[in-house]
């Protein structure tokens, strides 16, 4: 992945402006485990506590299992 997604950067400015939790979504089911991992300790990194992250993934390429048995 290298850089911080776009999204990385628009989460950390999101408990600034009063969210509470932050809720994820693969829409398009290509993210891999890697990437989630990935994805996650960037957020983590910027202060954004696992317990606030919710996380939901679609099934087009048959990852959703892999990937969310990593967390």
């Amino acid at each position: 992945m290298g850089s911080p997604p776009r999204g990385v950067s628009v989460a950390y400015s999101l408990p600034e402006a009063g969210c509470t939790s932050l809720s994820l979504g693969d829409t398009i089911g290509t993210g891999t485990p890697g990437h989630v991992l990935e994805l996650l300790d960037m957020e983590r990194g910027m202060g954004i506590a696992f317990e606030q992250i919710a996380l939901h993934f679609r099934d087009t390429y048959g990852q959703p299992s892999p990937t969310s048995r990593q967390h």
